[in-house]
């Protein structure tokens, strides 16, 4: 049980790493680049909680 925990956490850890990565490419040239990476990386920050 102790193992899927860890795993649970770990990829936790992943998702908000990744999202806060789409969040720093937030501000681009492309408007329709700017939505696609703060939706997407405000969604995975989101997916945490659920993961855990």
């Amino acid at each position: 049980m102790k193992l899927v925990l860890i795993i649970a956490i770990a990829a936790s850890i992943c998702t908000f790493i990744a999202g806060v990565m789409h969040i720093s490419m937030v501000p681009s040239n492309n408007i329709n680049s700017t939505i696609l990476f703060l939706v997407g990386g405000l969604a995975q920050i989101f997916w945490v909680v659920p993961t855990i």
